[in-house]
Formats: C-alpha cells, sequence, structure tokens
C-alpha cells in the first residue's frame, strides 16, 4: 500500500555508494528513484532549478523522484560522498542494483520506478553544515554493506528517522520557509482574481491550511489573508491608472465579490475613492 503521510513510510534502500565526483555534467540531472546525498569530505557546489548551495563535510541533500540536481566540484580534487538510492513506496524491492539517474532533456517518465508524492517531499531537502544527518546516512550506509541479520529492516528504520529529522530541520529552516512563502506569493499572483480562500491556497500547494498559515505569517510578516488583499488592491489601483475599464469591472477581475466591498478597502487602505484615482499611478 502506497503510503499517504510521511509518518507511514518504511523506506527500502536499493543501493549505497561512496565515491569521489569529480566531474561536471553540461546540465541538470534527475533520477527515477529518491537519492540522499552527502558529502564525506571536500566540498560540494549544488544548483537546483531555484538555488545555489555550497555543501561543507557533513552536509546532505534529499531529492524525490523527478527533481532536479547539478552537482560540481569548486576544485579539481573533487569532494567525496555517499549516495543512497531509496524506495519510499516499497512497490519496487525487486530491483537492488543502482538506477541510473538522466541529463534533465533526456529524462524519460516512463522509466520512473516509484515516486511518492507528498507535501513535505515537494521541494529537495538541502542542508549545507552538518547539523547530525550526515551520521545517520553513514549508519546507513555502513548497515547496508555490512550485510548483518535485519539489516534492511535497520536501515529502512534509519532512512525513515533520517527523511523524518530532514522534514524537522526543514519546516524550522528559513531559507526553505522562504522558497515556500515564495511559492505561496507566486500562486496568489496567478489566481487572485479568483475567489480564493486559504485553505484553497493550501491544498493547491498540498499543505495543511493552518500550517501554511502559520509558515506565512512567521515568515512574511503578514497574514497571508492580509497578502492577498494587499495585492488585489495595489493591482486594482494600477488598472485604474491605466484602464477605462468600470470600477465593477475591475473590481471583479481583482477577485472582489461585490464593488461595494472593494471601494471600502480602497478607501481604508488610500484614504479616497477608487474613482478618485483614475489616471493616477501608486508612487
Amino acid at each position: 500500500m502506497t503510503p499517504e503521510s510521511l509518518s507511514d513510510i518504511r523506506p527500502f534502500i536499493r543501493n549505497a555508494t561512496m565515491s569521489v565526483w569529480t566531474w561536471d555534467n553540461p546540465d541538470f540531472s534527475a533520477a527515477y528513484d529518491c537519492r540522499i546525498f552527502s558529502v564525506v569530505s571536500g566540498k560540494a557546489a549544488l544548483r537546483t532549478p531555484d538555488r545555489e548551495y555550497t555543501l561543507s563535510c557533513g552536509g546532505t541533500a534529499f531529492f524525490n523522484t523527478g527533481q532536479p540536481y547539478h552537482f560540481r566540484s569548486p576544485d579539481s580534487s573533487g569532494f567525496k560522498y555517499i549516495c543512497l538510492n531509496l524506495d519510499l513506496t516499497r512497490e519496487h524491492t525487486d530491483i537492488v542494483k543502482f538506477v541510473q539517474p538522466s541529463l534533465l532533456g533526456d529524462y524519460d517518465e516512463s522509466r520512473i520506478v516509484e515516486r511518492l508524492e507528498l507535501p513535505e517531499l515537494r521541494h529537495p531537502l538541502v542542508f549545507t553544515e552538518d547539523n547530525g544527518l550526515a551520521g545517520t546516512v553513514r549508519e546507513i550506509f555502513e548497515e547496508f554493506l555490512g550485510g548483518a541479520p535485519y539489516s534492511e529492516a535497520r536501515t529502512s528504520l534509519l532512512a525513515a528517522d533520517y527523511l523524518i529529522n530532514a522534514v524537522r530541520h526543514s519546516a524550522s529552516d528559513t531559507s526553505g520557509r522562504a522558497a515556500l512563502v515564495a511559492d505561496v506569493k507566486r500562486y496568489i499572483h496567478g489566481h487572485y482574481g479568483e475567489q480564493l480562500t486559504n485553505s484553497d491556497i493550501a491544498a493547491s500547494l498540498g499543505y495543511h491550511p493552518y500550517y501554511l498559515s502559520r509558515v506565512f505569517r512567521e515568515t512574511a510578516g503578514m497574514t497571508l489573508h492580509r497578502y492577498l488583499l494587499e495585492y488585489r488592491l495595489t493591482t486594482a489601483y494600477s488598472q485604474l491608472a491605466l484602464s477605462p475599464s468600470p470600477i465593477e469591472r475591475i473590481a471583479a477581475s481583482c477577485g472582489f465579490a461585490t464593488a461595494s466591498h472593494f471601494t471600502a478597502a480602497f478607501r481604508k487602505k488610500y484614504g479616497k475613492l477608487p474613482s478618485e484615482c483614475r489616471g493616477t499611478r501608486l508612487v
């Protein structure tokens, strides 16, 4: 049965290797199963579609199936790392060999071994310094290679522990929260004209409304509702300055249920009526 939450996962470790990374791929790579990387020595330059990182010794990164990544060594000596291949669904425990990733331009979704869609794993979990997770990765690696009795059960428990702690660290990490807030803002900028609630936004991004509202408030310094209202009003002001459309139509296009609601909110923010702002720009 496919896990429905992070607390349900029992990862299967498909492969574990320790290597020295000295090459530089021309493009992002993407894997057909999940990956955990841990830097053992040296420094690793990591790029994702949204950010760039430098991982020092003890830094770790988790990538869900299909999430693009690009590693390179900042110098010619390379960096030593551990790579774990995981199956979070346990649907293909019969595949026990390394599954070769592809360059992003050659990625073939029909080759995906398994993919588990959970809100907590929507983004890579990257930690540039040792926060204790590298020790768990090393333990998984050694247990996997040791082949002692019950090693599969123990590596599964350790991998679940890694992921839960990684998600906990990410939830308290300011960069992770900033990425989530940026996702929320992008969604609002594309859907502000719709009748949105906090629950609608959270559901679209795959998060619980309470969690998303709390992270947004603590990170952005205002409530989700306030940001949506402010963005609607600012957009409406710009339309009033540039468009001859009736005020009722502008109000509707910016997500206000009624023109009277729009007028009241507009006057409260700007101290004047929408009709008084025709042809004037915000400064």
